[in-house]
């Protein structure tokens, strides 16, 4: 039996771990799939690392900057950016005003993911099933027949999956309501290589009012030494929406296409690679940064109260702080 069990490696998820581990908690974190981080996500496609979740982050709060300040010294982060380019429906390409710091990751953002869990005890692969209340226990099912018991429960999933996996549990009517009224869009992410000498001079280009295509990096710009241009395409929530279950290919050659507006020879990579993401983005996310059920099971991530890594980590640091603060307070299951 552990004190804590967080399900989820997404940034929130492992931001608490981290703290309450801290605070001489025994955490252990269930993650189904290999990486960390959730969305922050990186692989590795011909020899280049590429982002093909979230691209970049902004720091607006305290709390989430000593930490970047702490990477960026570190050389983990990198000031990546002040704003985009426009590809307004004329065709032309407007270049950006000055706005926040983005910042990217060189060696990938899912070096964020790695950077929190350390020194914490992480079983990847571990695909949770349900979770259920055992007398002032809860227990988890999953792999193979796998369960363990914590005393306490931080569920770090999408809404719809977290309400999934309590399916079981009779949650009060707050958090039913909450998780219930959270709407995700899906996006696709296709990644496509070129010769290092189509480098453009733009780190990103936002499109305007395209019904395919909403979001092109240029993602290899983060790399110290790219060998190759690497451009990552994000599609509109409405067009994932109506071709999530088309064949992989011809959603790439759509997205492709509609990018060609850049140059002809968009549409000719040397490489491409996809990404589906069913819960891409919270359309509405939570008003809280977590949720309680009876001071022993939680909810937390970046649909609560944002949809931006950096609500991911806010509403991992407040939901640890609760815990701890409810250790003080018997369970009630």
């Amino acid at each position: 039996m552990v004190d804590v069990c967080v399900v989820g490696a997404g940034i929130a998820g492992l931001k608490a771990a981290q703290d309450l581990t801290r605070n001489g908690k025994s955490v252990v974190v269930l993650e189904k799939s290999r990486g960390l981080g959730g969305r922050a996500a990186t692989r590795s496609v011909h020899g280049n690392r590429v982002d093909h979740g979230a691209q970049h982050f902004t720091v607006r709060e305290p709390v989430f900057r000593l930490d970047v300040e702490r990477w960026l010294e570190l050389g983990h982060v990198i000031e990546w950016s002040r704003g985009f380019h426009t590809l307004d429906q004329t065709g032309a390409l407007r270049p950006p005003g000055k706005g926040h710091i983005r910042y990217a990751c060189p060696a990938g953002m899912n070096i964020l993911g790695k950077l929190l869990a350390e020194g914490l005890e992480v079983r990847r692969q571990a695909h949770v099933r349900q979770v259920k209340a055992v007398g002032d226990r809860w227990q988890l099912e999953f792999g193979d027949e796998e369960v363990l018991v914590a005393k306490t429960v931080l569920i770090n999933t999408p809404a719809t999956q977290a309400l999934e996996l309590c399916k079981r549990v009779e949650l009060n009517a707050e958090i039913e309501t909450a998780l219930s009224a959270v709407k995700f869009q899906p996006c696709f992410a296709v990644l496509a290589g070129y010769p290092s000498d189509l480098a453009p001079e733009w780190k990103g280009v936002n499109v305007e009012g395209h019904l395919d295509l909403a979001w092109i990096a240029h993602d290899s710009s983060k790399r110290a030494s790219p060998s190759q241009t690497v451009f990552v395409l994000h599609s509109t929530p409405a067009f994932a929406q109506k071709h999530f279950f088309d064949p992989p290919d011809q959603v790439e050659e759509r997205l492709l296409e509609a990018a060609s507006i850049l140059g002809d020879f968009v549409t000719r990579p040397l490489w491409t690679d996809r990404q589906r993401w069913r819960y891409a983005l919270a359309d509405h996310p939570a008003q809280k940064p977590y949720y309680s059920h009876r001071n022993s099971l939680f909810f937390c991530g970046d649909w609560c109260g944002g949809a931006r890594i950096e609500s991911a980590y806010r509403s991992g640091v407040e939901v640890a702080e609760a815990m701890l603060r409810a250790q003080t307070a018997e369970p009630q299951l």
